[in-house]
């Protein structure tokens, strides 16, 4: 008796959206939108202004890091999505056969 059946199934739509996601979030975290030290002096009393100065320089690291691994994880999604668009081609290919009409010979339908 044959064990179960198992399916991969991988909604590469939705790693789509997640990678665009990712890179856009990447890109804010890059832009320069994301360098708030030029509205400091905007902020008010030189007191709050201090304080926020020393934020933003310990946030700059942090904007920094999270910018890299939104790219890197985007980097790793895109091979996973490319493979499986690959093999769902090379698959569907297989089932056309030589003339481009059905299924090989040697395979039973």
């Amino acid at each position: 008796m044959a064990g179960p059946r198992t399916h991969v199934v991988i909604n590469t739509d939705e790693l789509g959206d997640i990678s665009t996601a990712l890179n856009t979030i990447r890109t804010r975290f890059e832009g320069e939108h994301s360098d708030p030290a030029r509205y400091l002096d905007d902020l008010g009393p030189s007191r709050l202004v201090d304080e926020a100065r020393n934020y933003v320089d310990d946030s700059r690291e942090v904007f920094d890091r999270m910018a890299n691994d939104m790219g890197k994880l985007k980097e790793a999604i895109d091979p996973v999505i490319e493979s499986f668009h690959k093999v769902d081609e090379d698959l569907g290919n297989e089932l056309k056969g030589d003339e481009g009409s059905g299924p090989p010979p040697n395979v039973q339908v």
